[in-house]
C-alpha cells in the first residue's frame, strides 16, 4: 500500500537546525485514553454502510503532525496563553504595524509549517478516496496536509496559508515565492531567532518587538500597492461568498458525514453539521473532549484521530 509506505516516510524526514527544537519540545496531542475495540464496532459498520460519505476535519487531525491548536485542553494555545489573542482581520487591514508583525512571524515560522508531513489520518482519507468511499473532504485546517497525502475532493473551508492574496487586485501569489520576496526585502533579518515554545496554530512563531517593527513587507508584485493577506479567513472575515452553499451542496449529495478533530467551535463548521443534522443524515464523530456537534451525531468516539484511523485502515483495507 503505497499510502502506508509514505506514513513510514514522514518519520524520516530531516528538518532544519532551526527547527528541531519546535518539533519535539511540546506534545501538541492532548491527554487522552486509549480507545476499546469494542467502541470501534458501530464505526466501522457505519463507515461500511455509507455509499458516499461526507469527511470534515479540523485541527484534532494536523496536531498529530505536529502543529498546534487553539483550543485543546492542556496544549491548544488559548490553554498554554491565556491573553493569546488571534490576528484579527480589520486590524491586519487597517494597521501597517499588525501586517508587519504578522509577516514577520510567518517569515519566521515557515520552514517548520512546510516540512510537516501528513499522518495516518490524512493517508488514510485519501485511500478511502481512491476507493470511492469519499464523496468530499471539506477541512477548517489550512496546511494543505489533506494536499500532500493525496486527497482530492477538498474544500479548504478556510483557506490556506499555502497562497497569497492581495486585497486590491485579488492577484493570488503562491506562499512559497512571497517567502523569497520576505526574504529580499529583509536580508538583515537572515538570522532571525525566536522562541521555540512559542509556535503558532496558523504557521507563526513569536519574535521579538524589535524584529518585527523593523520587518519590512512588499506591497503586491501586480498592482504595486495592494496589501498582501494570507489566503485564509481571519478571526472577525467571513467566508468568501458561495463556499459555504459549495459545501451545502456536497452535504446534499451525501449519505453520510464522518467528523473528524474538531469541536466545531466556529460557526462556519458547526453550521454545517447543523444543516446535515436537519436533512436527517447520520453523523459519526470523532474528537478527543467534547464538541459543539456532540448532540448531533449519531455517536461520538472521544479518542485520538490517528488511533481510531488505524483501526480502521485495517478493518476496512479489502471491505470498501
Amino acid at each position: 500500500m503505497s499510502w502506508f509506505r509514505n506514513l513510514r516516510q514522514v518519520t524520516s524526514q530531516a528538518l532544519p537546525s532551526n527547527t528541531k527544537k519546535l518539533a519535539t519540545m511540546i506534545n501538541y496531542v492532548p491527554k487522552h485514553e486509549s480507545v476499546k475495540r469494542s467502541e470501534l464496532a458501530p464505526l466501522t459498520e457505519f463507515i461500511q454502510s455509507a455509499r458516499s460519505l461526507f469527511v470534515i476535519t479540523g485541527a484534532g487531525v494536523s496536531t498529530e503532525s505536529g502543529l498546534p491548536d487553539y483550543r485543546s485542553e492542556g496544549t491548544g494555545l488559548v490553554a498554554r496563553r491565556p491573553n493569546f489573542k488571534p490576528t484579527n482581520y480589520q486590524d491586519f487591514m487597517k494597521k501597517e504595524s499588525t501586517r508587519k508583525i504578522y509577516w514577520a512571524r510567518s517569515f519566521a515560522g515557515w520552514s517548520y509549517q512546510t516540512q510537516r508531513q501528513p499522518n495516518v489520518t490524512h493517508y488514510t482519507l485519501a485511500n478511502w478516496e481512491d476507493k470511492g468511499k469519499i464523496s468530499c473532504l471539506v477541512t477548517q485546517n489550512v496546511d494543505r496536509l489533506h494536499h500532500k497525502s493525496g486527497s482530492k475532493k477538498i474544500i479548504e473551508l478556510h483557506g490556506t496559508l499555502f497562497e497569497v492574496r492581495c486585497m486590491n487586485c485579488e492577484n493570488i501569489l503562491d506562499r512559497f515565492k512571497f517567502q523569497e520576496m520576505l526574504r529580499s526585502a529583509n536580508r538583515n533579518l537572515f538570522n532571525i531567532d525566536f522562541e521555540a515554545t512559542a509556535l503558532r496554530p496558523d504557521g507563526d512563531v513569536e519574535l521579538s518587538k524589535e524584529v518585527s517593527s523593523n520587518f519590512t513587507v512588499p506591497p503586491c508584485p501586480k498592482c504595486g500597492s495592494g496589501i498582501l493577506k494570507p489566503n485564509v479567513v481571519f478571526y472577525g472575515e467571513n467566508l468568501p461568498k458561495g463556499r459555504k452553499e459549495q459545501v451545502k451542496r456536497e452535504i446534499e449529495k451525501s449519505d453520510a458525514i464522518l467528523v473528524l478533530g474538531t469541536t466545531l467551535h466556529t460557526r462556519s463548521g458547526r453550521d454545517h453539521i447543523e444543516h446535515a443534522h436537519k436533512q436527517r443524515m447520520p453523523i459519526a464523530l470523532v474528537n478527543i473532549g467534547p464538541s459543539f456537534g456532540d448532540n448531533l451525531a449519531q455517536f461520538k468516539i472521544n479518542a485520538r484521530c490517528g488511533e481510531v484511523m488505524t483501526f480502521l485502515s485495517h478493518e476496512l483495507n479489502n471491505n470498501l
